[in-house]
């Protein structure tokens, strides 16, 4: 699989239009269909931004490795997200972490004992 496969299966994951796609990375819908079909490669300075707004792991969208406590296929990684925005950033950090998608949810209020 390619790296512009890789950019198609993330946006399609996340449910996002090539539009939305670019406007997450500062670019535009004719860049994120070039990526897609190898026409060009984004920079990395774009992937870096589009971290920001979406989970995946570096090493799996540059070189095809898979991590398998990286969570690609889980369906819905904003409904985790809309759970841990309310929380303490010590909370949100035990949600996530580099690369990775916290595997399982579990209650805010476990959470909010557990970084105390």
């Amino acid at each position: 699989m390619t790296i512009g496969a890789r950019i198609r299966q993330l946006r399609e994951r996340n449910t996002l239009s090539q539009e939305k796609f670019g406007d997450l990375c500062g670019v535009s819908k004719a860049s994120v269909s070039q990526w897609e079909i190898g026409i060009a490669t984004p920079p990395t300075d774009r992937l870096v931004a589009l971290r920001e707004h979406l989970v995946f792991s570096f090493d799996w969208l540059i070189a095809g490795e898979i991590d398998n406590n990286f969570a690609l296929t889980r369906p819905s990684i904003q409904k985790l997200i809309a759970v841990a925005q309310p929380l303490p950033d010590s909370a949100v950090a035990a949600l996530t972490r580099e690369g990775g998608v916290y595997a399982e949810l579990i209650s805010p209020e476990k959470l909010l004992k557990d970084t105390k």
